[in-house]
């Protein structure tokens, strides 16, 4: 399921950029409005078929969601859920700089406008795509890959802060994405391991919800960023932080007691 919805957000974000890529080469920004607010509105034409559909009536089984203040606690006392919030807080901090920075080596630094835009998040969009081929081949050590993918996502912008042409860009950015894409897989996959049922829907999304804000609040530290820096020693400046976060992932997650981890989880749910 996470390989499945890696793959949805990757092709939509190929077909969605290179088309608004083209429409804002051929006419202007203001078209780009108008067809924003066509699609959103037929999103919430299919949601609100949805919320018509009974969805107890299909589950057999009766999750029972915790509260938020029990969930709060839950991610407090157990090791493993504290490390997995660490890495989604710091996470999105590089994760939305990459935005600002993909969106201005297209236009500052190549200066291809907004074709050139559409261009490069299709292949950051692409990137997914493959990435999400890979879950067959994942079959264990879901931590170790995913840090170790965090790695190569540093590794991926030094060499992207060496860019000397547009096509070598492209090229970066889907394998960035690439590895991007498989450490995200792997760690959610772990998450859904290891979150008990009743309390799954509750904590996962509260993790997601942090995992958001961080990258809310680091879009908009990257506006100020770029003022002080050129995009590509931007790029090369989250290349490092990667790589600074992979090394304190990789030691916290070996410090961490999973089985105790395990344990307390497994208590919460019987409770």
């Amino acid at each position: 399921m996470n390989g499945l919805e890696q793959n949805i957000v990757g092709v939509t974000l190929v077909f969605g950029s290179l088309l608004g890529g083209i429409i804002a080469f051929l006419s202007n920004v203001n078209v780009l409005f108008f067809f924003h607010a066509a699609f959103l509105f037929l999103a919430a034409i299919l949601m609100w078929r949805l919320t018509r559909c009974d969805i107890n009536r299909s589950s057999k089984i009766e999750v029972v969601e915790s509260s938020l203040k029990e969930s709060g606690f839950l991610i407090i006392r157990v090791a493993l859920l504290r490390v997995f919030l660490m890495v989604m807080l710091l996470m999105p901090l590089a994760n939305g700089v990459d935005n600002v920075i993909f969106n201005l080596i297209a236009l500052e630094v190549f200066d291809k406008g907004d074709l050139g835009v559409g261009l490069i998040y299709a292949a950051l969009g692409m990137g997914f795509v493959l990435s999400s081929t890979m879950v067959k081949w994942i079959r264990g050590k879901y931590i170790a890959i995913g840090v170790l993918m965090i790695l190569l996502e540093g590794v991926g912008h030094l060499l992207l802060s060496q860019s000397f042409f547009f096509v070598q860009a492209i090229v970066l950015a889907i394998s960035i994405t690439f590895v991007g894409g498989i450490s995200n897989i792997c760690f959610d996959t772990v998450l859904m391991k290891i979150l008990p049922a009743s309390k799954r829907g509750f904590l996962f999304g509260a993790l997601t919800m942090f995992q958001n804000s961080s990258m809310g609040i680091a879009m908009i530290g990257a506006g100020f960023l770029t003022e002080w820096l050129p995009p590509l020693q931007s790029s090369f400046l989250v290349g490092v932080t990667y790589i600074i976060f992979a090394l304190v992932f990789m030691l916290v997650f070996r410090i961490v007691n999973f089985r105790a981890s395990i344990r307390k989880l497994k208590r919460s749910d019987i409770r």
